[in-house]
């Protein structure tokens, strides 16, 4: 049957995903942009981080693994916290504190003297799946608990861009109400999008008069049952104008920093007198919210600050010259793109190869290592872009996932972490389970790797020398779990040329995936 817990689907768990945006240098990064910083521990004092509602904790492990300090979360699902807890045992991180309690309960746990004061909180994908009692109970938690200085990470479903699919949302849960009894969570969710997509088919003025819910309904068609339940069939479900979350957080001595994808502005796009308006808004809560309306947001990520204090402008300039950036594939990889872009609500934004070319290439030089502001705004190969172009570049290319935030030094305690935590998640592979991603300890994040790449590592870790032989266990490792390997086109491939395919694909890596992620450290043990 479907079980909820104050709302939430817990009969189903939700999908293994990795989510850059929780990054903590990243976070960082944003920060500087803004004119704003994390704090500085004290003296002795590791730095702690506290994400609510870790899901299936690979964010959670994969920061704990490749970032230094304490790394607590809660999630109020058991088999998350299982697999969250788990895959931390199984990988060695002593640091990793994964907590199965709802956020009552850990109020109560933080009031009972058994939580550290946090630098950095964290919640994705919570505050628009939760109910109101909830959200005091994490402005409780981050009032007592976050550090003078510390950061606060929150995401949510923004208005007004989901008004129009607040209706459909609202139909398939009435359709459940009315038809689901006695089903479990997936059936259910199955039946409601069957049923929604058919609906708006039918000719109902409602969806002929909203055509882009229709297009909604149908792009989620490929999406795991999971995703959906977890994302839409809550019974709490409530999208946020920005004005609403800041009357919240202010009440947790929170004030707005910045949202993660300020960077990306979309100023050249909009009407003037839309920009007029924009100017001559009254405060930074107008501001948002006609920046809302103007692009139709329907997505915010936001950086608070508990006792906010900016920077002085040469503070500013002096931590941003200090940081790192790398790449976040191989050069190869951009050189094969058709076009540099970057997806907006209004569009893609399309940068020009001219100018993202050489900072691309002075980025892969020395086999991909991570390379300063500094180093960058007095390279030859750049010599004709001023300072603030740079800056712009860095910012809109880290935002769109073209480049990560990276460091110079990283202590061997990080890279041995990250190798035991990729051993298990190249294991994970055997089996078809996991997410994409491995632990880097360079950048401190996640980097993209398939299942098969996963595969190939693993083989090579055990001690398959050649790429022939990584694709020989590649091929029995998928024939083993009933996965049927295609060609480019997604058609199935006939035996005899089934093994030749994963070689070529397995050669390929090696000549430029593989010294990539050797660079990153992102290689298992």
């Amino acid at each position: 049957m479907r079980t909820h817990t104050e709302g939430y689907v817990t009969d189903l768990a939700y999908v293994s995903h990795f989510q850059r945006e929780l990054t903590p240098d990243f976070i960082r990064f944003c920060l500087l942009m803004s004119g704003a910083d994390l704090p500085e521990c004290a003296e002795g004092e590791p730095f702690r981080y506290l994400e609510l509602g870790y899901g299936q904790g690979l964010s959670l492990n994969i920061h704990a693994a490749a970032v230094r300090g304490e790394f607590w979360g809660t999630d109020f699902m058991r088999e998350h916290a299982d697999n969250a807890q788990g895959m931390a045992t199984a990988a060695g991180l002593g640091n990793v504190h994964a907590l199965n309690m709802s956020f009552a309960d850990l109020e109560a746990y933080g009031e009972a003297g058994n939580l550290p004061a946090f630098d950095v909180i964290t919640l994705h994908g919570v505050w628009s799946w939760i109910n109101a009692e909830n959200r005091e109970h994490i402005q409780n938690i981050i009032r007592r608990h976050l550090k003078p200085g510390g950061i606060v990470y929150v995401s949510y479903n923004a208005l007004p861009g989901w008004a129009s699919f607040m209706p459909a949302r609202e139909l398939m849960i009435r359709y459940v109400d009315a038809m689901g009894a006695g089903l479990d969570s997936g059936t259910q969710t199955r039946q409601a999008f069957a049923f929604a997509k058919s609906f708006a088919e039918s000719g109902a003025a409602f969806f002929a008069e909203q055509p882009q819910v229709k297009e909604k309904l149908e792009s989620l068609q490929g999406e795991s049952v999971q995703y959906l339940a977890h994302e839409y069939m809550n019974r709490n479900w409530q999208p946020f104008y920005f004005e609403d979350v800041a009357k919240e957080l202010t009440a947790a001595q929170c004030g707005f920093v910045t949202s993660m994808h300020s960077q990306v502005r979309l100023d050249a796009y909009l009407p003037q007198e839309v920009l007029s308006a924009l100017d001559a808004a009254p405060n930074t809560a107008m501001r948002e919210t006609l920046y809302d309306f103007a692009v139709n947001r329907a997505f915010r990520a936001d950086l608070y600050m508990k006792d906010l204090r900016l920077l002085s402008s040469n503070e500013r300039q002096e931590r941003l010259n200090g940081l790192c950036f790398a790449l976040s594939n191989p050069l190869d990889f951009f050189y094969n793109l058709e076009r540099f872009s970057i997806p907006t609500q209004l569009g893609s934004i399309i940068l020009r190869e001219e100018t993202i070319v050489p900072l691309l290439v002075t980025l892969a030089e020395k086999s991909c290592i991570p390379k300063s502001v500094d180093f960058l705004k007095n390279h030859r190969r750049l010599a004709g872009m001023k300072e603030d172009q740079l800056l712009y570049l860095l910012a809109i290319l880290t935002c769109a996932g073209y480049l990560h935030v990276a460091r110079e030094n990283v202590s061997q305690e990080s890279r041995d972490a990250c190798a035991r935590l990729n051993r298990v998640l190249c294991e994970q592979a055997k089996a078809g389970e996991g997410a994409p991603f491995l632990a880097s300890p360079v950048t401190g994040t996640g980097i993209a790797a398939t299942r098969m790449e996963r595969l190939f590592l693993l083989a090579r870790a055990d001690g398959a020398k050649e790429p022939e032989d990584w694709a020989d266990f590649v091929c029995k490792t998928y024939a083993d779990s009933g996965t049927v390997i295609t060609d480019s086109g997604g058609d199935p491939l006939w035996p005899e040329n089934v093994l030749p395919h994963v070689a070529a694909i397995a050669a390929d890596f090696a000549r430029e995936q593989l010294p990539y992620l050797r660079a990153m450290g992102a290689l298992p043990a």
